[in-house]
């Protein structure tokens, strides 16, 4: 027998007693509780998952209407023709700068040459007696100019 089935003289006691018989514990269903078991690996601090993803149902998507998706794809459309409009002018604008700055550059160089007062060495012993750094400031130029043919005359 327990303490709480036998009578004493303490009031106290006696209600106590009756405290834990009028109030029984409530213990869950035995279907609701989670047999806890080990894991397989045999890890107890890792966490078991709650349930296996290819366990969960897929739920359908709510999709937009026809009329909003083709709204949308033209959207998109509009969007692309815009955006590639705008490329189009950029691309367009770097190569006429490059042009530009191509022809600028064949410009000067042909008029460093024009301007360019030039020597013919026919000796060439002259050559000979030039050190290395002379020779490399040397720029050799064809007789097909018509300024070193006329010299040549």
């Amino acid at each position: 027998t327990t303490t709480a089935d036998r009578p004493t003289g303490d009031g106290d006691a006696d209600v106590a007693g009756l405290f834990s018989l009028a109030m029984p514990k409530q213990q869950p269903p035995p279907s609701a509780v989670p047999v806890k078991a080990r894991n397989r690996s045999g890890r107890p601090w890792k966490a078991r998952e709650a349930s296996r993803s290819s366990s969960m149902v897929a739920v359908p998507q709510l999709r937009p209407s026809w009329q909003k998706r083709m709204q949308e794809r033209e959207q998109r459309a509009r969007m692309k023709e815009a955006q590639r409009a705008l490329q189009e002018a950029v691309d367009a604008e770097r190569r006429q700068k490059r042009e530009r700055i191509a022809r600028n550059r064949a410009r000067k160089l042909e008029n460093e040459r024009r301007a360019a007062v030039t020597q013919v060495i026919t000796n060439p012993n002259k050559l000979k007696k030039m050190t290395k750094a002379q020779m490399a400031s040397l720029r050799y130029v064809d007789g097909s100019d018509d300024k070193t043919r006329q010299r040549k005359r």
